[in-house]
């Protein structure tokens, strides 16, 4: 129980700390594309995109954790295929043509 409590600490940590190597190598890309203009207007933006994505969320990473922690199969099944259905949606909306070219960096990219 001890061996496994320390592997799954370590495992965190290894994670927490590529999250905020990849968090800075994203900030740099991102200042260098869209300048310092596009990164107050980003930064202006932030609080509320932040609000918005808390309210959209209405609990749900509790009831995904809560339903695994349960340990029934059909709920694992469940989570799993909510999983992949979101995962395919996004990969649908966020390649689309249209948001590409509408998107900020695009704009950015292409006026500055």
């Amino acid at each position: 129980m001890k061996e496994k409590f320390i592997l799954s600490t370590i495992i965190l940590l290894i994670g927490g700390f590529l999250t905020k190597i990849l968090g800075m190598i994203i900030k740099i890309v991102m200042t260098r594309l869209m300048g310092t203009e596009g990164i107050g207007l980003y930064m202006m933006i932030l609080p509320t995109f932040s609000l918005f994505i808390a309210l959209a969320q209405a609990g749900f990473p509790i009831a995904i954790s809560k339903l695994v922690a349960e340990n029934n199969k059909n709920n694992k099944r469940l989570v799993f295929s909510l999983f992949f259905n979101s995962s395919i949606t996004y990969n649908k909306c966020s390649f689309n043509d249209d948001y590409y070219h509408y998107s900020t960096l695009s704009f950015y990219k292409f006026t500055s």
